[in-house]
């Protein structure tokens, strides 16, 4: 009966801890997040590597599907995406920042790809971090955040 049980119990952590591997849907985002990059900005080779060090940076705390019949909640998360995202270019500043983040969204949204972030601990603490450096008023990014349904809790 024991040994019944612990096999159960060992299924069941082995299912708890099994996530979807996103591997191709994350390498189909950068992709096609580059390909935007590159309409959009002359320098692009550049801004690659800012957005590259952005994925890399936060690999673990992204997870990409692809929601070809959920265009509304593509659009939702996009949008996160590109309202958090100018906030994690600290090099680029200004317009530039506005510019990679408008062509992440539409990378997005046309490839119907969805990002969900799982920030925690340390990685929540870095992102609240580099917004309280790059943004102009911090508090206010806060709140846009939030409108955006991005919430930090302290």
């Amino acid at each position: 009966m024991f040994g019944d049980l612990a096999k159960s119990y060992a299924t069941y952590l082995e299912k708890v801890n099994h996530k979807v591997d996103d591997t191709e849907l994350k390498a189909l985002f950068v992709k096609k997040a580059h390909e935007e990059i590159a309409k959009r900005l002359l320098t692009f080779l550049v801004k690659f590597g800012i957005f590259d060090s952005v994925v890399s940076e936060f690999d673990k705390a992204l997870y990409v599907e692809q929601l070809p019949n959920n265009k509304d909640l593509v659009k939702k998360r996009a949008k996160l995406v590109a309202e958090l995202f100018v906030y994690l270019y600290p090099a680029l500043g200004g317009s530039h920042s506005d510019y990679m983040s408008s062509a992440v969204y539409k990378a997005l949204v046309d490839n119907d790809l969805s990002v969900s972030f799982y920030l925690t601990g340390e990685l929540r603490d870095l992102v609240k971090a580099k917004i309280k450096e790059s943004a102009l008023n911090p508090q206010r990014a806060f709140d846009e955040l939030a409108e955006v349904r991005f919430r930090f809790t302290c």
